[in-house]
């Protein structure tokens, strides 16, 4: 029997699983004006939340991978 391959997906959540929650970079990235994404424990499968450098923040879909609709824009 082989290695099950993920598909993308399957890549991109263990990405994130086994990384550890790191401000510095998340403070780095906003200070140099790049927004963040990131994701809560009250949010629903296939969201997340994008942070801009200026506090605004907004619920966004993930359809797909190439595919974003923002839900609500001052989440």
């Amino acid at each position: 029997m082989g290695v099950k391959k993920l598909d993308l997906d399957e890549q991109i959540e263990m990405h994130f699983i086994n990384q550890p929650e790191n401000d510095d970079q998340s403070k780095l990235c906003l200070s140099m004006g790049i927004p963040i994404y990131y994701t809560e424990n009250n949010i629903q499968e296939n969201h997340i939340i994008k942070e801009y450098p200026n506090g605004k923040r907004q619920l966004i879909l993930c359809v797909d991978m190439e595919t974003k609709k923002v839900i609500k824009d001052d989440y």
